[in-house]
């Protein structure tokens, strides 16, 4: 079981011990359900880039985007016309 839980670790962080400075801005869908991540990027100065319903706080992200965050789709037209953006 340890095991497992090493691998699983290793899986979800092992692409940060690469960083050698902080982001310059974190994406996150649905603050109210990432708040723990919400919270420490204020903590740490990283502004919050967030999609967010209307039962989220708009003030818990420098960059809110409302929308229905539960539509599969919407996020998906969103995420991806922030992508293109993003690499134009």
């Amino acid at each position: 079981m340890i095991e497992r839980e090493m691998a699983r670790l290793e899986r979800n962080f092992a692409g940060l011990t690469s960083l050698n400075q902080k982001a310059g801005a974190m994406l996150v869908i649905d603050t109210k359900k990432e708040a723990i991540a919400v919270t420490e990027a204020h903590t740490m100065g990283i502004p919050v880039i967030a999609l967010m319903n209307t039962d989220c706080t708009v003030t818990d992200a420098e960059f809110p985007i409302v929308l229905n965050d539960a539509s599969v789709t919407t996020v998906d037209v969103v995420l991806n016309a922030l992508l293109s953006t993003y690499t134009a």
